[in-house]
């Protein structure tokens, strides 16, 4: 679904050769982009929270994947924060 969102950069799926040209992106942009990545894993589980779906074993395994992907998120942003902190005091 997300391959289909013209207004998100650099989506699997998107030309080699734009892929190439591609700069390094600012520091700033990747923390705020995994910052991004940890509010819309909360919201995710939020809304799985809320819709009540048939007991599976794939449904039954879904709040600890979130709580996974929200652990995972949080480290990285955490990481690059600290990187930034490291760089910049050089």
């Amino acid at each position: 679904m997300a391959d289909n969102c013209h207004n998100t950069p650099d989506l699997p799926g998107q030309s080699p050769s734009h892929q190439a040209e591609r700069k390094a992106r600012p520091l700033e942009d990747i923390m705020h982009d995994a910052i991004m990545l940890h509010a819309f894993a909360q919201g995710v589980y939020e809304l799985h929270d809320t819709i009540k779906t048939d007991q599976s074993p794939a449904s039954n395994a879904m709040p600890a994947m979130f709580d996974s992907l929200i652990e995972r998120a949080h480290r990285l942003a955490e990481d690059i924060e600290a990187y930034d902190f490291v760089e910049r005091r050089g």
